[in-house]
């Protein structure tokens, strides 16, 4: 059966109306924090002295049997706390465990009202005197302001044992005294009411806090996304999928020589466009992309310049790496058979090759892309399916050679 969690009764019992459940846990939590058990070692220390003025009066059975329950009954609270603190699950059913906590200091609470009903009898004055102010002391100290119920318990179930034993030992006027004490001390339960309602509002603060903060970063984290899915958008070829001028540039930008560029075309690309129709010439660039991609790996970068017309990076090539690279590509392309929705084709491509090969110095992009493309159109005018091969960045170009069939 679920436990109530919302139910009246027990938000009174425990103190926790109107909290959120992750206040609670908080509260829980706080609670459990407050009486680790080194706080014990206080109160065993005050027990014994006190204790042993009281044996040394009148030692019988009973001073003993009472001083062994008050010092075990202050460890039980402690070690449930320990216990929930190893678990580390203060948000399931936090109203359960408090109410074992409330439960816990009733039992001890009566353990600490059975003191003057067991003792009164056989101790002199003063030692009765000092037994009362321990009694109200141990009632009235603890760390009620994360569960404000503990300190009702407390109250009721000290104070009835303890006024019926001040009624029977020392007269009804000094019990009506010790009730008017009683009386107060619950009216002072307001100022333990303030503290937890201040370190609600502490608690749920800090969980605003937290909330606010995780709200913002989930929004940055989604405009990082964004922001790197439109930078994607911007610089991917949505027909190829592969980068676009704009990336392409960037990449050279951002190198140094010596580095390879080699620029390639479709020869007679409009006629296969017109006589097919601009689909399969979609797909026939699809399909160049794949081609271009497994003959790289992870030797350069591919680019769609714009049309049919595409270029490589090859960083760190030199010329002998740049015109190899470019004839292996030119020749799986003029060997491989295409299909487009059932047609097969076979095509050829024309490349220009240029080199920077200054070690360790910027690009200056326009010149090498300038010489890129002169070494095409020398492709292209000494018959297509070949590549050309040009001077240096920043050089005139040299003679373009014949590097094809």
């Amino acid at each position: 059966m679920p436990y109530p969690v919302n139910a009246r009764g027990i938000d009174v019992v425990v103190g926790w109306s109107g909290a959120s459940e992750r206040i609670r846990a908080r509260l829980l939590e706080v609670f459990c924090a407050g009486i680790r058990m080194r706080s014990l070692v206080g109160n065993l220390t005050t027990l014994l002295v006190i204790g042993t003025f009281i044996i040394a009066k009148t030692p019988t059975p009973a001073h003993v049997a009472w001083l062994v329950l008050t010092a075990a009954g202050g460890c039980l609270p402690r070690a449930y706390a320990a216990r929930l603190r190893a678990q580390a699950r203060f948000d399931e059913a936090p109203e359960r465990k408090a109410l074992c906590f409330i439960a816990i200091s009733f039992v001890y609470g009566l353990v600490w009202g059975a003191g003057p009903l067991l003792l009164l009898p056989h101790l002199p004055g003063e030692a009765a005197g000092v037994l009362l102010v321990m009694v109200v002391l141990g009632t009235i100290m603890g760390p009620y302001a994360a569960i404000p119920g503990i300190l009702y318990a407390r109250l009721v179930a000290t104070a009835s044992l303890t006024l019926v034993a001040v009624a029977w030992n020392l007269g009804l006027a000094v019990a009506l005294i010790g009730g008017v004490i009683t009386f107060w001390l619950g009216l002072r339960t307001d100022v333990w009411r303030g503290y937890h309602r201040a370190l609600r509002d502490q608690l749920e603060s800090h969980a605003m806090l937290a909330s606010r903060q995780a709200r913002l970063e989930q929004a940055n984290q989604e405009k990082d996304a964004i922001n790197r899915s439109l930078t994607r958008m911007a610089e991917t070829d949505p027909l190829t999928g592969t980068g676009n001028r704009r990336r392409f540039l960037a990449w050279l930008d951002a190198a140094h020589a010596p580095l390879a560029l080699i620029v390639f075309d479709v020869d007679r690309f409009k006629e296969i466009n017109d006589s097919l129709g601009h689909h399969s010439g979609d797909l026939l660039l699809q399909a160049l992309v794949r081609i271009v991609d497994e003959s790289l790996g992870n030797a350069g970068r591919l680019a769609r310049m714009g049309g049919d017309e595409f270029a490589i990076l090859l960083p760190g090539a030199d010329s002998s790496v740049a015109i190899a690279t470019a004839e292996y590509i030119r020749e799986r392309i003029a060997w491989r058979p295409l299909d487009l929705d059932g047609t097969t084709v076979r095509i050829t491509i024309s490349l220009g090759v240029a080199v920077a090969d200054t070690p360790d110095t910027p690009i200056d992009i326009a010149p090498l892309l300038a010489a890129a493309d002169t070494a095409l159109y020398a492709a292209k005018r000494q018959g297509r399916n070949r590549a050309a091969h040009t001077g240096a960045k920043g050089a005139k170009p040299r003679d373009e050679q014949s590097l094809g069939v």
